[in-house]
């Protein structure tokens, strides 16, 4: 009987969750009667009544009982219960005080762990959950012995707050203590704070039905109750500090106690004219007398429908019932029903509007404390679709309405789940799920399967759909039916086969899984070792959820958690801090929250106010408690800290409206003025009350993750349009809601002008060569990317501002004006028929889109430019036809011109792909074999598609399988046939046998795969998986077309590649031990440094040209075969040789950081850097040096690069660091365009250095003590100047020239010291350069004397940026009072300072004030006084 009751009670909480506050106050009951019917009230609370009195009953014999727990106990074993929790009301003393009796079968309304075994040597096992579900099972009954003290009556008296004692269980034989801790009540005073001296309540509005049992028998009664009513206003003072105002459900809400009315008088019995006394409080006692009266003058005159015929609903589209069927409600009607209210004379006088238009939803949420319901009979015999409609009626107070509805039948009538396995296999330990109960935390157990993913797809009427695919058609998608059937069973164990039932559209299909070992298992959460306590801020932390609830997903930086887990990897249990992010990477799940925000299965909760609070994380059935301290909104205020200016380039131009987004974040985020309220300033921001910083910044210290951080009012129909004089404003919600104004502009009234830097400029194309593209024979030309090509750019005001800029005009390179300003250069206008040998003019503009034309609006500029023919190319070849194209693959739908050929076939990724291989014949007799790459290599200029065939595919599409197909491909004027075939792809399946690793898995899911899971094998050119977390690369070998690879930044450890056309390989910042890359022999780029190889094998790789193997272990390494190689770093390992002799074309050589004691690189002659330092070498041999004193040797030396073309004998080294080596002779005579050399820290004596110049060089030998300088092999007379700079200037260069000109020495600083070596006496200039983060400084310049190696005042030498004046490193209001003294004759400036103060460059001071007038002005609008940039 009891549990059919709970059923049904638990039943109706399911509906009533459902059913708007009205329709919940229709259900819950009358207000409380002074003598309560006990056996009602344990019906409602789940407790025995009073006949069944203190029955003792064993449970069957076959159950020993080894003890019994309550689930809500805390860590020291006491249960708490909150003062009232064991009360009801009985009545009133003589002082109106409220009388509370004890309710001692609470006990009994408590969950707990019963531990038994069937046998006396059986195993335990362990059932969790209300006494009456053990007695239903096994049999017994649950008793106990309270501490109830009893009036003079007789009667039990409520606990209070601080009581503690010991209640006695007894189950049959078996008996144990359970320690109680009576806690305090929130509620420590309620006051009625309203206008109105009396509060009307309305018949049949404000209450709800109860009923009344006679000898004539049961009939409804109308009951008033006063909860809910918006006049009745209450303050309520909270023992902890709080005070809250507002209606009894706000106050409720807040303390997460329900507040109780008592009435006097039986309030079905009150009658109009009458005025009654009600009180209304907590549990406890506390709370306040208010003054009622009631009328029965309704509110509502009539309710009627705004639509004609009966309302349609579809079969099986709407919620289930505790029984499982289906129950229907209006509000999923499409679209949902409108609704008129009509009110009477006294209701529109008391909610102050004659009549309400809106769907039942918004009736009952406008008249929220109205009675009003929604009735139909579909509890008693479910729905079905058929023709007759059924009926609904709709009540509000007096008034109701009753409703067609008719039942169509459902579009689905077959459903299948097609999961990736069968049967899916779960892992142990996901099914633990925090929640939070009255009291305490606890754990519910149930599975559930990732129903969005890419691998589960959908059978439905015979066809298949993946999750989105149902969505957009269905407009509902598959959900898991009710966890609840796994919570009923026990838990499930492992190795244990079960079905997961998954409904959509009412049918239901059981999948079936596999309870399997968890892998990586949460054991324990020791300790937060983050800051204590955890800072929420209201306004803030509470905003990332619809229920505004405080999360620690709200917060940016999250805390981080000391955890005992067992690792599967390494068999072990380990204990180490994991970041928050890191629990979803370990244990495949992150961690839950739970607190008293949120109740389970009541779903009600506290409203956390400022103050103390505990939030509870956890997984996996280990979980923590994290103080949190909840503050007041911290946000007093934000503002721009300037005009906010959008132009065209911040317009995002989706599918669905163009709409302006705001920048949070990088160099050209507008900055904001954020004030603090005291307590956010000492707690976010070391007491400072103002904070300037873009949006991102400010969340960074705010600690806020800006989850819906920006909205605006822009939709599909308001599209913000520059000029459309209308006020534009995006709202940034940060505690409060801030409107901040923006200014839209067009390209137009950004720039004034586009011109040519020099008039008399010509571009000057090659014939093919320079072509963009090709059409049936005719070339396209882009003169824009000429990198010689300046231009003069000129700002308006506007523009000034909207870039932030203090000058008007600029001199650019197309590039330049992209990076500095975001614009591009295109093309409006180009010749119509342009032969070679003429000259002619092109028209450009600007624009703010990544494709097509100029915008329309803004400035345009005339260029000249000559087309010359090409005359290189003697004829060009395809070697390795036909090329095999494939279906979805190579279409060309990346043509933003042409939308029409995005299904055309294109040669475009082959050729990229460098599947396409060429032999190039040259005039001057050369032959190139290879790809488009190495053609571009050697030439300078690549081969073009002629575009004209996916013109033709348009009308006449390629068929699968077909083979007489061709592009036409020029380079330069000359052309060949590429053949190709039309071929079906081959489609992979991502799944764990081909694919082990479960994070590459994930990777190609979210990068490659379509919604079904597969993969065409083809269309995978490039994979970017780095820092995946990846240890396992098997499947990369099915990816034929793969060129391009980086999987650096895992967990690999061996790893062996096989793809043909892989050009580039990243896997740097591994574990490998093992690299194995022969079978990649078009590789070109290799970089596998910051690894464990002993020995690495790139003999098969002959057409490398970079390779980086940095930071291993290498103690050998063979280049011989890798003659193509220019770049080549291998520092930090273990050699003792390196021979790169065979390497001509190297240009850029890393070898620091070894054993070598001898390096020859006299053959390579095209070396521009070398980096030998921090080695063992006693001797190097620099290229056009000797290495043997033998002729022939010296001839060899001399003329082994003869084979490059265009290769002269003047050596190609510029910079050279042979520093922390055991050098005594440095001979770089040969190496005429060095500019740098390095030598410090040689370990020799003496240590000479012979260059070609001294003129011009950079020699940095500081720390080298005696330097012999040569030029040419002749010593240079002078002296060596060095000295002590400012450690900040540490990479400053610092040049020396004669006034002459004639002589200028060049070094660099080191950390604090620099020095010049052999410097002849006489007078120079000193420049000192430097650059910081935020640009160039402005240079130091003074007039120095050299004598006998004097060293220079520099220790106290500083560079600043312009307008500095006062060489503090701010520019601020100080610097202008200094310009201003300066421009007053008050206190001139001089040298240094006086270089700084040339702002604008004009050399006037009182056009240089302005300037800097205007650059701290625009950064506060505040005015001069606050502006502080530094």
């Amino acid at each position: 009987m009891k549990k059919r009751l709970v059923s049904l009670l638990l039943s109706l909480l399911m509906v009533l969750t459902l059913l708007p506050v009205p329709a919940l106050a229709e259900e819950s009951g009358g207000a409380t009667d002074a003598e309560p019917d006990i056996a009602v009230q344990a019906a409602e609370e789940e407790i025995p009544t009073e006949d069944e009195g203190e029955e003792e009953e064993a449970p069957s014999s076959t159950v020993i009982i080894d003890s019994i727990t309550c689930v809500d106990a805390d860590e020291d074993g006491y249960v708490r219960m909150m003062e009232g929790e064991d009360a009801y009301f009985v009545g009133l003393d003589d002082n109106k005080n409220v009388i509370m009796k004890a309710n001692p079968y609470t006990i009994l309304n408590m969950r707990y762990v019963f531990r038994y075994k069937t046998t006396a040597d059986g195993e335990i096992e362990t059932f969790k959950g209300y006494p009456f579900e053990f007695e239903n099972k096994f049999g017994g009954k649950l008793t106990y012995e309270d501490d109830h003290k009893t009036d003079s009556e007789g009667e039990p008296i409520a606990w209070r707050a601080g009581d503690s004692f010991d209640v006695k269980l007894k189950l049959g034989n078996f008996s144990t203590t359970m320690p109680l801790l009576i806690t305090e009540h929130p509620l420590k005073s309620l006051t009625y704070i309203g206008t109105a001296d009396v509060i009307t309540l309305v018949k049949y509005e404000n209450g709800n039905y109860g009923t009344s049992t006679t000898e004539a028998g049961t009939t409804e009664e109308w009951e008033y109750d006063l909860r809910g009513h918006a006049d009745l206003i209450f303050r309520a003072e909270c023992n902890n500090g709080d005070v809250i105002e507002g209606t009894t459900q706000e106050i409720s809400k807040q303390i997460g106690v329900e507040l109780w009315p008592y009435y006097l008088e039986d309030s079905a019995k009150w009658t109009e004219g009458n005025v009654y006394e009600a009180w209304i409080g907590g549990k406890n006692g506390v709370g306040t007398w208010v003054k009622l009266q009631v009328s029965e003058k309704p509110s509502f005159k009539s309710i009627e429908p705004l639509f004609e015929g009966a309302v349609q609903l579809t079969e099986n589209v709407g919620y289930l019932n505790d029984v499982g069927n289906i129950r229907y409600d209006l509000s999923f009607a499409d679209p949902k029903p409108q609704f008129l209210v009509k009110l009477t004379p006294e209701g529109e006088a008391r909610f102050g509007i004659p009549d309400f238009k809106g769907t039942v939803e918004s009736i009952y949420q406008r008249f929220s404390a109205v009675r009003g319901r929604v009735i139909s009979d579909q509890d008693i015999e479910p729905w079905v679709a058929r023709e007759e409609p059924y009926k609904i009626t709709i009540t509000l107070g007096t008034v109701s309405r009753d409703i067609d509805v008719k039942i169509n039948a459902s579009a689905v009538q077959s459903f299948q789940v097609n999961p990736p396995q069968t049967p899916v296999q779960v892992r142990y330990g996901s099914d633990a799920h925090l929640v939070m109960r009255e009291g305490m935390i606890d754990w519910i157990y149930y599975y559930y399967l990732p129903l969005y993913e890419d691998d589960y797809t959908y059978t439905v009427n015979g066809k298949t759909y993946s999750w989105w695919e149902l969505f957009n058609e269905f407009d509902e998608t598959p959900h898991i039916d009710n966890y609840g059937h796994q919570m009923d069973d026990d838990r499930w164990e492992v190795g244990t086969e079960q079905n997961i039932k998954v409904t959509f559209y009412g049918r239901t299909y059981e999948v079936p899984v596999k309870v399997v070992e968890p892998g990586n298992y949460l054991k324990e959460i020791i300790s937060c070792i983050s800051d204590s306590p955890i800072i929420m801020a209201k306004g803030i932390h509470d905003k990332t959820n619809d229920e505004g609830r405080f999360s620690i997903a709200a917060l940016q930086t999250k805390p981080v958690l000391k955890a005992k887990y067992y690792d599967e990897a390494k068999n072990a249990t380990v204990t180490r801090p994991v970041s928050w992010s890191s629990f979803e990477d370990i244990f495949g799940a992150g961690l839950e929250e739970a607190s008293d925000q949120s109740i389970y299965e009541s779903g009600k909760g506290m409203i956390w106010t400022a103050g103390e609070h505990t939030l509870y994380v956890g997984m996996n059935g280990a979980s923590i408690a994290l103080p949190v301290k909840v503050i007041e909104n911290p946000v007093a205020g934000l503002q721009p800290a300037d005009e906010i200016i959008m132009s065209d380039r911040n317009r995002n131009a989706d599918d669905v409206y163009p709409h302006y987004d705001m920048i949070t974040s990088g160099y050209d985020a507008p900055e904001f003025i954020l004030t603090l309220t005291d307590e956010g300033a000492a707690l976010y921001n070391q007491g400072k009350k103002t904070f300037k910083g873009s949006l991102d910044e400010i969340c960074r210290l705010l600690n806020y993750n800006g989850a819906g951080l920006i909205t605006s009012d822009q939709s599909k129909d308001n599209v913000w349009t520059p000029g459309d004089e209308k006020d534009h404003f995006f709202t940034v919600h940060l505690g409060d809601d801030f409107e901040v104004p923006v200014t839209l502009v067009n390209t137009a009234s950004l720039f004034k002008s586009l011109e040519l830097a020099d008039p008399n400029y010509v571009v000057e194309l090659t014939e093919g060569a320079d072509a963009e593209s090709c059409f049936n024979g005719k070339f396209a030309y882009d003169i824009c990317q000429d990198d010689d090509l300046i231009f003069k750019l000129t700002l308006t005001d506007d523009g000034m501002r909207y870039f932030g800029k203090s000058e008007k005009t600029f001199e650019r390179t197309v590039s330049q004006i992209f990076d500095e300003f975001q614009y591009g250069v295109k093309i409006a206008a180009e010749p119509a028929d342009w032969k070679v040998g003429e000259t002619a003019e092109w028209t450009v503009g600007l624009s703010a889109g990544m494709f097509g034309g100029p915008d329309s609006n803004g400035p345009t500029c005339k260029i000249k430019a000559k087309l010359v023919a090409e005359t290189q190319v003697e004829s060009i070849t395809c070697t390795n036809g036909p090329i095999a194209l494939y279906k979805d693959v190579d279409f060309a739908w990346y043509d933003m011109d042409h939308p029409e050929w995005r299904n055309s076939y294109t040669l475009r990724w082959a050729l990229e792909s460098e599947r396409v291989r060429f032999e190039v014949k040259l005039t001057n007799g050369d032959v190139i074999k290879g790809s488009r790459a190495d053609i571009l290599r050697k030439l300078g200029f690549c081969p073009v598609i002629d575009n004209t065939t996916l013109a033709e595919q348009v009308e006449n599409p390629w068929e699968i399988n077909s083979a007489d197909h061709a592009f036409t491909v020029y380079l330069g004027t000359k052309s060949c046939k590429v053949p190709v075939t039309v071929n079906e792809p081959n489609k992979i399946t991502i799944n764990e046998k081909s694919f082990p690793d479960e994070n590459f898995r994930k990777y190609l899911k979210a990068n490659w795969a379509d919604e079904t899971g597969t993969i065409l094998a083809e269309d995978v050119r490039y994979i970017d998986c780095a820092y995946q977390g990846i240890k396992d690369l098997t499947g990369i070998e099915l990816f034929p077309n793969l060129y391009d690879l980086n999987c650096g930044g895992n967990g690999l450890s061996e790893l062996k590649i096989s793809n043909a056309n892989l050009r580039t390989l990243y896997c740097y910042e591994n574990k490998l031990t093992v690299l194995d890359v022969s079978g990649c022999p078009n590789l070109s780029d290799l970089n596998c440094g910051v690894n464990l190889l002993t020995e690495l094998d790139i003999s098969h790789n002959t057409n490398l040209v970079d390779f980086y193997c940095y930071n291993n272990q290498l103690k050998k390494l063979d280049v011989s075969k890798n003659t193509k190689l220019t770049y080549l770093d291998c520092e930090g390992n273990l050699l003792d040789a390196l021979d790169v002799s065979k390497n001509a074309a190297l240009e850029i050589l890393y070898c620091a950081g070894n054993k070598l004691t001898t390096l020859n690189v006299s053959n390579n002659v095209r070396l521009e850097m070398l980096d030998c330092s921090y080695n063992k070498l006693t001797v190097i041999y620099l290229p056009g040096t000797e290495a043997d004193t033998s002729v022939l040797s010296r001839i060899a030396a001399f003329f082994a690069p003869a084979t490059y073309a265009n290769e002269t004998n003047t050596m190609a080294l510029t910079e050279l660091n042979c520093s922390g080596n055991n050098l005594s002779e440095i001979d770089a005579s040969s190496c005429k365009k060095l500019e740098k050399l390095t030598c410090v820290d040689n370990g020799s004596d003496k240590l000479t250095v012979n260059v070609a110049k001294l003129e011009g060089l950079n020699l940095a030998t500081v720390g080298a003590e005696n330097v012999k300088i040569c030029e040419n092999g002749k010593k240079v007379q002078g002296s060596s100047v060095g000295g002590e700079i400012a450690e900040q200037m540490n990479g400053a260069e610092l040049t020396l020239m004669s006034t002459e000109g004639e002589k200028t020495y060049k070094t660099t600083v080191f950390g604090s010291a620099y020095r010049f070596d052999a410097v002849a006496n006489g007078e120079y200039k000193l420049t000192i350069t430097l650059k910081s983060d935020e640009g160039a400084l402005v240079p130091y310049t003074t007039t120095v004397e050299i004598e006998g190696g004097k060293g220079l005042d520099l220790a106290n030498v500083v560079l600043v940026q312009k307008g500095d004046v006062n060489l503090d490193g701010t520019i601020d209001v100080y610097d202008l009072q200094r310009l201003y003294e300066h421009a007053s004759q008050i206190n001139l400036l001089t040298g240094y300072a006086l270089a700084v103060s040339n702002i604008n460059g004009s050399g006037n001071a009182e056009t240089n004030m302005q300037a800097l007038f205007e650059q701290l002005t625009k950064t506060s609008k505040e005015g001069i006084d606050s502006a502080k940039t530094g």
